[in-house]
C-alpha cells in the first residue's frame, strides 16, 4: 500500500511539473508603449500588439543582472517568457536587450 502511494505521489507531482511548463511561452520583441499604474506594457506582436501585464513575481533582467521595471521603455527591445491566464498574457520574466 505505501509503495503504490509513494509511486502515485511522485508521478502526480511529475504530471503538474509537466503541465505547469507546457503553458510557458516566450516572445522577442519590442516594446510600443507603457502603462505604469496599470503595471502593464504592449509590444509589436505579428499583424498587431499584444498586452503583457506583469505581477509582484515578475523578474526583470538586463542580461543576468536584475533590473526594475521602470527600466521598461517605450521602444526597448525584449524578450518575454510569459504564460496565460485564460485570454491574459502575464509576464514570468522580462529580459531588456540593449
Amino acid at each position: 500500500m505505501r509503495k503504490t502511494f509513494g509511486l502515485a505521489s511522485v508521478l502526480m507531482g511529475f504530471v503538474a511539473a509537466v503541465n505547469a511548463h507546457r503553458y510557458r511561452n516566450s516572445q522577442d520583441t519590442t516594446v510600443t508603449s507603457v502603462d505604469r499604474s496599470g503595471k502593464k506594457f504592449t509590444v509589436q506582436s505579428g499583424f498587431g500588439n499584444s498586452i503583457y501585464n506583469t505581477t509582484d513575481r515578475t523578474v526583470f533582467r538586463v542580461g543576468t543582472t536584475p533590473t526594475a521595471w521602470t527600466e521598461i521603455k517605450a521602444g526597448s527591445k525584449v524578450s518575454i517568457i510569459y504564460h496565460l491566464d485564460g485570454d491574459t498574457h502575464i509576464a514570468d520574466e522580462v529580459l531588456i536587450v540593449y
